[in-house]
């Protein structure tokens, strides 16, 4: 399914799940003037307002929820995911290395990694994102209406993708859009993996706990992604993978 050039595109960038190296790849098949990034909280709306009035503006993305004019848009919407307990311990390492203040008051007073996931970081983060709903508060109010919005506007992404199966869901949207400049290299990556790994087989069960609608929810998108990936015949993959790839 190649869009038309003038259709717009809005991806969804849940944190932690490649979508840093995915707006470097953006950033090479737009324009500048054709981009609008939405990271601002307190403008997202006006800004996606205006951007999705403004027939200038080709490719909308941010950290920010998925909202009810996302959903009524004639836009193509997508959003990686990510396996939920390997999310959730990346996380944890890009908290605590970051230097954003806001990110150092998060861990202020979080000694443990068991202590990391009594926090709200912690809690079904891609759930939260597709639920739509910005604060913890509400979403929590009523878990199981939030996993039926959040499995209702996933459904309604034109495609989503899995962090694990970085390449491919490139190539799969590459083929969407028109892409030809996929070149990539992995970036805001932290490199813990040994540990990485450990923690998330010590504390697997307690990851989970806090993770079911993202675990319920990734289910889902990777049984969509199975089926997308089934459509790219070889002679597809051979031609993006000679021109596009490393």
């Amino acid at each position: 399914m190649k869009l038309k050039r003038q259709k717009k595109i809005i991806f969804l960038h849940i944190p932690k799940t490649a979508g840093t190296t995915l707006t470097t790849i953006i950033k090479r098949n737009y324009r500048e003037n054709e981009i609008v990034q939405l990271y601002q909280p307190q403008t997202f709306h006006a800004e996606l307002t205006a951007a999705l009035q403004n027939d200038e503006k080709k490719m909308l993305f941010g950290h920010f929820p998925f909202h009810p004019d996302i959903a009524t848009s004639q836009a193509y919407v997508f959003a990686f995911m990510r396996d939920p307990i390997a999310r959730t311990v990346s996380n944890y390492f890009h908290l605590k290395s970051s230097k954003n203040p806001e990110h150092k008051k998060w861990l202020q007073n979080v000694p443990t990694f068991l202590d990391f996931l009594q926090q709200k970081q912690a809690f079904n983060w891609q759930a939260r994102h597709l639920s739509g709903f910005k604060g913890i508060t509400p979403f929590k109010s009523d878990l199981s209406a939030s996993l039926e919005m959040a499995t209702s506007n996933l459904l309604r992404l034109n495609f989503v993708g899995l962090t694990e199966n970085f390449s491919d869901s490139l190539l799969c949207i590459g083929q969407d859009l028109g892409w030809i400049k996929l070149n990539h290299f992995n970036k805001n990556v932290h490199y813990r993996g040994d540990e990485a790994k450990e923690l998330a087989m010590k504390y697997y069960d307690e990851i989970a706990e806090q993770n079911q609608l993202d675990l319920a929810l990734y289910k889902i998108a990777k049984q969509r992604f199975e089926e997308r990936k089934a459509k790219i015949s070889l002679f597809d993959r051979a031609f993006y993978l000679a021109k596009n790839m490393v």
